[in-house]
């Protein structure tokens, strides 16, 4: 199967001779809820339209726990990515890795997030629902990934 790397580097003659079976989901898929052992696989800011984000890819390696057994895991290789809206993103960014920081003896955030990279850690993730106040009937909320914790593991 193909990555979206591989898809972002092809012509769109290339793009369009791929077959469906070897394109890859969105990527945006939501993990369940639970622990698990990931790898800081990627940790880069990028352009989404005007905005600035820090995006944080966790890779699973291991599911530890879920929350509601009979949700299918993803499988190990599953790419997680976290998302954060500079300047404001910054205060969620510390909640979530705060304590990975402190231990990684990091007193900035760009030494820190240098440092991330390819570090193991615990992660459990949780869900947070935005609720849309136009349809009461919650038809149109959006369900985001959250960290509950994340603390490195060596």
């Amino acid at each position: 199967m193909l990555t979206r790397d591989d898809i972002s580097k092809m012509s769109a003659i290339e793009a369009l001779n791929v077959a469906f079976d070897d394109i890859p989901e969105l990527g945006f898929k939501l993990a369940p809820k639970g622990t698990y052992k990931t790898n800081i696989s990627k940790v880069e800011a990028v352009k989404r339209g005007e905005d600035d984000v820090i995006v944080v890819a966790h890779t699973i390696g291991e599911v530890i726990e879920l929350v509601n057994v009979e949700e299918t895991p993803p499988e190990v290789g599953t790419e997680i990515q976290m998302s954060y809206f500079l300047p404001t993103g910054i205060v969620n960014l510390k909640k979530d890795y705060g304590s990975c920081a402190s231990t990684l003896g990091c007193a900035s955030l760009p030494s820190f997030l240098e440092e991330f990279v390819g570090k193991d850690t615990v992660t459990t993730f949780g869900h947070y629902v935005k609720k849309d106040k136009e349809t009461p009937d919650g038809s149109n909320d959006k369900v985001y990934q959250t960290i509950a914790s994340c603390e490195l593991f060596s």
